[in-house]
């Protein structure tokens, strides 16, 4: 198995799935945060001229362009700045809370509480990807949720989805928040599934 890729012949319709231009210009912020100008030009100079296009110049957040770009990106920032920890990416997503979520989303986590956000995961997956469903079932302090009808790369549903949910349910007012990636795709099962667990803010 791929570490990053997980296995290919269960990835559907990358060449045909979209992703929010918010999902790809978070990219080169993150280097440029986490690592420098100096480390953003190196993960350039690595990528190809459509996906340099993309992380060169910030797209528009809400237009739909290639989810394989953003793998492809993610793939040279791991290979990178990352000096190939896959795992890294799980800091990634929870960063991604802090740079995707405008002042409608912010007000709605301060208005919610983490049950009321992860009751709304398939609405807020579609703000992400064009298609696909995060469906969720919760519970006071604990919820599960299953990504159905859509199969990506390893590194984004172990790793990167699991630190954008944990870090979200913090936004949302959960505290002591555990994320877990329960089940996998790429290791045979019928979904990637997650459990998240918190206790409320005092």
């Amino acid at each position: 198995m791929d570490e990053f890729w997980g296995d290919r012949s269960k990835l559907t319709g990358l060449d045909t799935l979209r992703c929010k231009g918010n999902w790809l210009a978070s990219r080169p912020r993150y280097v440029r945060d986490t690592w420098g100008d100096e480390m953003l030009a190196r993960v350039s100079e690595r990528l190809e001229e459509r996906e340099r296009g993309y992380f060169d110049k910030s797209p528009m957040p809400f237009m739909w362009h290639p989810f394989e770009a953003l793998c492809l990106i993610d793939e040279k920032i791991v290979e990178v700045p990352m000096q190939g920890d896959v795992t890294a990416m799980r800091a990634f997503g929870g960063a991604m809370t802090d740079y995707d979520l405008n002042m409608v989303y912010r007000a709605f986590f301060r208005l919610g509480t983490p049950e009321f956000l992860l009751s709304k995961t398939h609405l807020l997956w579609r703000q992400y990807a064009s298609a696909g469903r995060l469906a969720s079932k919760v519970e006071k302090g604990e919820a599960t949720l299953a990504l159905e009808e859509v199969v990506i790369p390893r590194y984004l549903c172990t790793y990167g989805i699991c630190g954008y949910l944990g870090a979200a349910t913090v936004a949302a007012g959960g505290t002591n928040v555990r994320s877990e990636h329960t089940a996998c795709v790429h290791l045979g099962d019928p979904v990637c599934r997650y459990a998240l667990r918190w206790d409320r803010a005092s």
